[in-house]
Order: structure tokens, then sequence, then C-alpha cells
């Protein structure tokens, strides 16, 4: 599977906003992605670049991503993307952190996407997190979602439980769990391994299905390796499995990944 040199071009484009200034960066991150359907599904491959900067008491992260999404009946599609994560420390005790999106108008990625997250530290490595978000897809479907969940952290890593509910349209309210642990090598390395196990009834994500929204339930794993191989650069290896079940069918995606992050 190839990206074409036109959306590549426009990753080109958002790259030059990623990496305007440098100099104030905390992190710059690269990353490849391909994923392979089942039962002759296709195939989706995509590339990401991205920069965090320190803003004092605030950090913000800029992304530009592009992909292409390959039908198993001869359909596909090139699509691109920018998006901000803006994190706000308020205080000891309270934080938010704002999304926004948007893409091409195809089925590779959520055309727009606006978003608001806040978090609450009340102390003993505890962090509750309650947000909403909207998204906008391919054949103008919005999706809403809500979610919710506790954190703790400990010295050396984090486990997280999130619920989240969806208001999709055309199908109505579906939910999801997610399970995420990280444990790093010691406490306070940049090495690290995290783990991530899901269930749920919605089926609302990036890769949105061309042709009339379905009802179905989805599983999946994923797991993400942070080697450090220098003092300022990280390796990130991570694979995925998702298995899903609907009224059109059953099948599953397989999906790696590799990244460099440089630390400054």
């Amino acid at each position: 599977m190839t990206i074409r040199p036109k959306t590549l071009a426009l990753l080109a484009g958002l790259s030059i906003c990623v990496l305007a200034n440098p100099a104030q960066a905390q992190q710059i991150f690269g990353e490849a992605f391909y994923a392979d359907y089942s039962d002759d599904r296709g195939e989706r491959a995509e590339l990401l670049l991205s920069s965090k900067f320190d803003l004092g008491a605030a950090d913000l992260v800029v992304e530009g991503r592009a992909g292409r999404r390959e039908y198993g009946n001869d359909v596909s599609f090139d699509g691109s993307s920018a998006r901000a994560n803006l994190w706000i420390d308020w205080n000891d005790v309270l934080a938010t952190r704002t999304i926004l999106g948007v893409s091409s108008d195809d089925p590779v990625y959520a055309n727009r996407r606006i978003g608001q997250e806040v978090l609450l530290r009340p102390g003993g490595g505890l962090v509750l997190t309650a947000g909403l978000r909207h998204l906008e897809y391919f054949g103008d479907v919005g999706v809403t979602s809500y979610w919710g969940g506790p954190a703790f952290y400990f010295d050396g890593g984090f486990v997280r439980y999130t619920y989240t509910r969806y208001d999709i349209d055309d199908v109505g309210e579906t939910d999801g769990h997610l399970l995420t642990l990280r444990i790093e090598d010691r406490p306070g390395s940049r090495a690290s391994t995290q783990v991530w196990a899901g269930t749920g009834s919605s089926l609302a994500e990036d890769d949105f299905f061309v042709g009339p929204v379905i009802e179905g339930d989805q599983t999946g794993v994923a797991i993400r390796r942070v080697q450090p191989v220098s003092d300022t650069v990280d390796l990130l290896l991570g694979a995925e499995y998702r298995d899903y079940s609907t009224d059109l069918g059953d099948w599953n995606r397989t999906g790696v990944r590799v990244g460099l992050r440089v630390n400054f």
C-alpha cells in the first residue's frame, strides 16, 4: 500500500506548522502505522508527525496525519488531518484538555472534532476525568461522546479505566469500556510498556465505514513499547488487534506501528 504524493504533500504542509518553531518544542514525534483487515476488507496506512510545546502552565501538542484506506471492493481514499490538544494546569487540583481537529472530507479520518476534558487530582495518586467530544464523519454522520473514569498513578506507572457513552446518528446510544496500564522499567525512566484492552457496542473510530452506518460490537487489545536508544531519542513499537461483530458480518483488524520520538 502506498500513500499518494498528493496526500504526502498535504502532510508536508502540515509538518511546516508542526515544526514551525522547534526551538520551543519539548518533543518531536514521527510514526508509521499499517493495519490489515480480514475477509478481504482492505488495508489502512498512516503517517503521523507531531510536536509538543511547553507554554508554561500549558502544553500544546500539534500534529499532522496523512493516510490511505483501501477497501476490498477496489475502493480507496486518501486523507489528511490536522489536530491540536491544549493541556492547561489551572492549579494542583484542576487541569483541562481542549481538543480540536479538521481533516479532508473522506472516510480516512473524522472530518471535524471538538472536545473538552476536565481532570481533577484530589491527591494520593488519584485522577478523575470527565469529557465531552463531538465528531463529524464522512457522509455527515455525527457522533457525540461522553466519557469519564478514574486513574491511579503510582511510583513507576498508572492504571486507568474509562467508560464512554456514544450518541451516533441513525444508530442511537452505544458504549465502550477501556482499561489502560503503563509500567516504567524503573520509576522516572523513559522506557515503558503500555497495554490497552477495550470492549463495547460502538464502532465509532477514525476509520469509518463506507456506506450506511452499521451496528455491532468490538473488542480490542493493543501494546506499545517505548525504548530509549540514546539520551534524547526513543524508539516506539506497537501492535494491536480488534475484533468486530456486526449485522453485516464478522471480521478483525491487525495493526503494527513504529515511531521515533526526540526529547529536548
